[in-house]
């Protein structure tokens, strides 16, 4: 969420009076209309929007840091690098993808005007950035920062997984396979606006809890479907074909609704029977009472590019062609 003021057209990371608060624009980006108006009266769009609140972040965290210097006189003058996580699915779409390496291109460009963001700075910086990531700038997929603690768990599994990670907007699904710890082949993703606001929003207006539900299982289904495809996974995740249990893993502070805790309840019992994993990020990451479980791809997001796990992502993995898929045959007497 950011905040924007009509009147001086200023962007802000507070409310203040007469400011209106643009929110949901990553979801909307996700949805493919990133190039149009948050709102019907307002000329901001989307990528406008998430531009402007990701200069105002950086340039606060940045300040901040500065200011303060938590780590003292020992830490580094520069950073190494910054990491932005976006879903797996996101990256897998060239169009999306693109949008979102413009974006940071003009945040980077906006964090000398941070102290007063006008939409005007905005769209001039916008329009005059690329689709080329800035030096020191990476986007990470969100699965890779997800599971680059637990990969490195001693109860870690290799083998057919699903991630679940609900977040305040979106509801993201993933199903891959963990092959030795350090590389991840994601099979399936999709990313759909059935976060924890999102159902608050849909209560709004009138809609059942059941019916959104039935909508969390529906894309689950899509993933696990495709996923157990005889031309795509189907021994690591088909019922009848798979060796072993799929690990179902679930993040993100949205787990935590009754909908979305019966959603993922309901799911369980299907792969088997290996125990539900809600990987965080270590004890002592911070100090201040809070859910940690939120932490997890802030995590996964300050190891370097060369630490993190090789992702291979959907669009990357070649469909099993009709011989392999096909099942296995034997000699009968017949044949001799």
């Amino acid at each position: 969420m950011i905040w924007f003021s009509p009147d001086t057209e200023e962007f802000s990371l507070l409310p203040g009076k007469g400011k209106v608060a643009l929110e949901g624009f990553k979801a909307g980006i996700l949805a493919g209309g990133g190039g149009k108006r948050i709102l019907p009266d307002l000329a901001v769009t989307r990528n406008e929007a998430a531009a402007a609140f990701l200069a105002l972040q950086l340039a606060h965290c940045l300040g901040w840091y500065e200011k303060t210097q938590p780590l003292g006189g020992d830490a580094a003058r520069n950073f190494l690098a910054i990491n932005i996580g976006i879903p797996v699915a996101a990256q897998d779409d060239t169009k999306t993808y693109r949008d979102f390496r413009h974006i940071v291109s003009a945040a980077r460009a906006l964090m000398p005007h941070a102290i007063c963001l006008t939409h005007s700075k905005v769209r001039e910086c916008y329009q005059a950035s690329t689709h080329d990531l800035p030096t020191g700038f990476d986007l990470v997929p969100e699965l890779t920062a997800a599971i680059s603690g637990y990969a490195n768990e001693p109860f870690a599994r290799d083998g057919a997984h699903i991630l679940i990670d609900v977040g305040a907007s979106t509801l993201d699904v993933v199903a891959f396979n963990l092959v030795n710890r350090e590389r991840v082949a994601a099979f399936a993703a999709e990313v759909n606006l059935l976060g924890a606001a999102a159902l608050e929003a849909a209560r709004g207006d009138g809609f059942p809890d059941d019916l959104f539900r039935r909508a969390c299982i529906e894309q689950y289904d899509q993933v696990f479907n495709y996923a157990r495809h005889p031309r795509v996974a189907p021994r690591n995740f088909d019922a009848t074909l798979r060796r072993n249990p799929v690990q179902l893993m679930a993040i993100g502070g949205g787990c935590k609704t009754a909908v979305h805790k019966e959603f993922i309840a309901r799911v369980h019992p299907t792969l088997g029977d290996l125990k539900l994993m809600h990987p965080s990020p270590p004890a002592q990451m911070t100090s201040i009472k809070c859910d940690t479980s939120r932490l997890l791809l802030a995590y996964g997001l300050t190891s370097d590019i060369p630490e993190q796990l090789e992702l291979r992502r959907p669009s990357e993995i070649p469909l099993i062609n009709d011989q392999q898929s096909a099942p296995i045959s034997f000699i009968s007497k017949d044949d001799v």
